[in-house]
């Protein structure tokens, strides 16, 4: 065979043609093919990652300025499945987000259904961290409020750190005269009393034969006697039963029957505390702003009513004209609270009004 020069693609000094072209092809054909075949692969590949992305998540290569075409195949079976089990998971993970910070420690489905029905301002951990480093309370309150908590409707229990705050506007104003307007088991009742027995006794000066236990009360008006039971027996326990003057009955008549009493009447009571049915609470809050004194106190619960508040006004009034109903929060009551919220904010009779977000909503006035 004919012999050829040194080739550059080989160390040998001579070698055939045929072994020159097995050569080239090995060296040089067949890795120009391969990264042909790899390029188109890439490309088909890329295509598809377009189209995907393009039709749901960022659109980043539908809208490349060198791609220009906007993607429009929608998306397939197999990605909607994965859409949908990465939404199951994101919900789980807010689950556990939402139990790590609120706890799940009550087994009682309706009660976490109340509890998270309120809204609360902070989750329920930080909540009993701040109780823990402000209140400071009497045994006895606490084993009225371990009773209520095994009891039916226990949400609908004062919260502790809303009567902390009353107490101590009531320590600043040297209050002697509470209306209570709404009772339920009477734990902000034994809570305000104590306030005000302690009150009594860091009184520097009393007149000779003074009843020092009359001097400050507490008026508490409840519809029924049937849940304050609860309550009554830690009143005495605590030994303020004599300080509180509980009323049975309709607290629109109760708080007009007092505008009419000797011992009462206009301009004579240092703090109202209304927490009692929602459609009334205009008429009590009438009624409370004549009996309560200048520079006294108004202080409404439930003014957030668990977020309700925020329902467009036309949802509601429709709702209730049509008789429907939401469960146990009626229509009624969610438009008397956004009626009384706007009131009090534009009556010249108060000053300095506070709309607290603690417990479920607090706004507290100032009477002129």
């Amino acid at each position: 065979s004919q012999l050829i020069p040194t080739s550059p693609l080989t160390d040998e000094k001579f070698i055939d043609r045929s072994s020159c072209f097995m050569h080239l092809v090995c060296q040089v054909f067949l890795p120009l093919l391969l990264l042909l075949l790899t390029t188109t692969a890439k490309c088909s590949s890329g295509k598809s990652s377009n189209t995907y992305q393009g039709s749901h998540m960022s659109q980043s290569y539908a809208q490349s300025d060198d791609l220009g075409a906007k993607a429009s195949a929608p998306p397939t079976i197999a990605y909607q499945k994965r859409h949908k089990d990465l939404l199951l998971g994101l919900n789980e993970l807010e689950l556990s987000r939402k139990r790590s910070l609120y706890g799940d420690d009550d087994n009682d489905d309706s009660r976490k259904q109340d509890f998270e029905s309120q809204l609360p301002s902070v989750p329920k951990k930080l909540q009993q961290y701040a109780n823990d480093h402000s209140l400071k309370r009497w045994e006895c309150e606490m084993e009225l409020q371990r009773e209520i908590e095994e009891l039916p409707r226990s949400i609908m229990a004062g919260a502790p750190d809303e009567a902390n705050l009353l107490c101590l506007l009531l320590e600043m104003m040297d209050a002697t005269t509470v209306i209570e307007v709404g009772v339920f088991r009477g734990i902000t009742t034994l809570t305000l009393a104590l306030c005000l027995k302690r009150m009594n006794q860091k009184a520097s000066s009393i007149p000779p034969g003074d009843d020092i236990q009359r001097r400050r009360r507490i008026i508490g008006l409840d519809v029924s006697e049937e849940y304050v039971t609860t309550g009554e027996k830690y009143w005495i326990k605590a030994g303020v039963d004599d300080i509180i003057d509980f009323r049975v009955g309709d607290a629109k008549n109760s708080l007009k029957m007092m505008l009419e009493e000797e011992d009462f009447g206009e301009n004579s009571v240092d703090m109202c505390f209304i927490d009692a049915d929602k459609v009334s609470y205009d008429d009590y809050y009438e009624k409370c702003l004549r009996l309560t004194k200048k520079g006294g106190l108004i202080v409404v619960d439930n003014t957030l009513w668990g977020g309700r508040v925020l329902t467009p006004d036309s949802m509601l009034t429709s709702a209730a004209a049509n008789n429907e109903d939401n469960g146990k929060y009626r229509f009624e009551d969610t438009i008397a609270i956004k009626a009384l919220n706007k009131k009090i904010f534009n009556d010249t009779r108060v000053e300095r009004v506070c709309f607290l977000t603690i417990a479920d909503g607090v706004t507290i006035c100032r009477k002129k």
